[in-house]
Order: structure tokens, then sequence, then C-alpha cells
């Protein structure tokens, strides 16, 4: 059975197996994207010592649906939020539209999007 179930793809039982070795422009099963999860942790440490941890947790697929989310999110955020104008060249949408991004994203959803907490 368990030869069955690898050689079928992990997803096998679900009724829509992940393909191993997809194709070009195949993605994964549409259970993975719905039901997948994320989270990273940032630790920045200063010359003095001092530390900062970020983590940003969220649900959906990294990959493909919450980074179309998190780019329709900033695209509303330039349009609609008021933000501060940020001196510099090219910046990240992080550094350049910085709380009001970040209040935007973590009321995406009802909430349920994604979490930002940083930590000192």
């Amino acid at each position: 059975l368990g030869w069955v179930y690898a050689s079928r793809g992990l997803g096998y039982f679900r009724g829509e197996p992940i393909n191993l070795s997809p194709r070009s422009g195949e993605g994964p099963p549409s259970w993975l994207l719905e039901e997948g999860a994320f989270a990273v942790e940032v630790t920045a440490t200063a010359a003095s010592g001092a530390q900062a941890v970020a983590t940003v947790a969220g649900k959906g697929d990294p990959g493909y649906g919450a980074t179309a989310k998190m780019l329709a999110e900033v695209g509303l955020c330039l349009s609609l939020d008021a933000h501060p104008s940020a001196a510099g060249g090219v910046l990240t949408p992080w550094t350049g539209l910085g709380g009001a991004l970040a209040a935007r994203l973590r009321r995406a959803e009802g909430g349920a999007f994604i979490t930002l907490d940083v930590a000192r």
C-alpha cells in the first residue's frame, strides 16, 4: 500500500495526487493551494547586540495564492490608503508603504490571511 501511495503522488487518497514530475505550466493540486500555509521568522541583530524578531505567517500556498493576494493588497494600498512618502530610489513594498501595508495585510480575509509580529 505504501508503494502505491508513493508511486501515485502524496495526494492520491485525496483524489488529486501531487505530480512529482510536473510539466511546464502545471501547478500543484487545488487542495494543496487551499490548505497550504507558510511561516517565516527573521531575526535582525544590530551592531550593539540588540535584536528584533519579525514573524510573518499566513494561509494559502506561498508560491501561488498567497503571493497573488499580497500583490493585490499592495496595489490596493498604493491606490486607496494614505501612506507616508519615503525617501530613496527604488523601494520594496514594505519600505515604501510600511504601516499602511502592514495594517491592510492584517485585515485581509477578516484577519485570517496573515499575521505580522515584531518582538524586540
